[in-house]
């Protein structure tokens, strides 16, 4: 009687323990560290286009060959300054208010999202395009010269940020296009050691990427 309970107790186990062992080994993470080169499309009426770089890194967790879960982490900004006369750099100056108006366009950003993968081929087996979508936090700041030159004031908003994406993998190798929906920059107002004021206004900020990354697989 005890035979007969434990034989179908030892194979359940066993087919169990199987199951979850295969499943396991067919998990794998992957990382991928990259760049990317692109154009801010902003919204306001200082907001020219400017050219930005991107440096990122990601982590994923591959819940099969075609999905994927995971996160990336980014800093970007603007790819050439443009000096200006004051130290804070790019301007524009009023002489009739004595204010500069700093450029909001070329602002520094922090990125952290959460992502998902989708390829439309399996990822590990040659070409195969795919999407992707990120949600998360972006952070634009500028660091302002405040009164003196050695005062120096961080303005920073934190915005929810989206990012669709779409691209192909070529092995470790892959390309796409990211639009971040990055939210508005900071606001600031102050003197500088000149005695000149100084004005940040908020504006929105959606760069358009062209991204190259590098697959590590784990």
């Amino acid at each position: 009687m005890k035979t007969k309970k434990v034989l179908p107790t030892c194979a359940s186990l066993l087919i169990i323990c199987c199951f979850i062992s295969n499943f396991s080994f067919s998990q794998k993470f992957s990382s991928q560290i990259g760049m990317g080169l692109g154009n801010t499309l902003a919204k306001g009426d200082d907001a020219n286009e400017k050219s930005r770089i991107k440096l990122q890194v990601n982590g994923y967790y591959n819940l099969n060959p075609r999905h994927a879960v995971g996160v990336e982490v980014s800093t970007s900004g603007s790819f050439i300054n443009s000096a200006g006369g004051n130290i804070n750099g790019d301007s524009d100056y009023d002489p009739v208010t004595n204010t500069i108006k700093l450029g909001s366009a070329n602002m520094n950003a922090t990125t952290l999202l959460a992502k998902y993968k989708y390829y439309f081929r399996n990822s590990k087996k040659g070409f195969s395009p795919f999407v992707e979508f990120g949600a998360g936090l972006n952070t634009y700041y500028k660091k302002v010269f405040n009164i003196n030159a050695q005062e120096m004031v961080k303005a920073k908003k934190n915005n929810f940020a989206f990012q669709p994406e779409a691209g192909f993998s070529a092995w470790h190798f892959q390309m796409s296009l990211g639009y971040l929906i990055g939210g508005s920059t900071p606001v600031f107002s102050g003197v500088d050691d000149l005695g000149v004021n100084l004005k940040l206004e908020s504006i929105r900020i959606s760069p358009l990427y062209l991204n190259a990354s590098w697959r590590f697989d784990f």
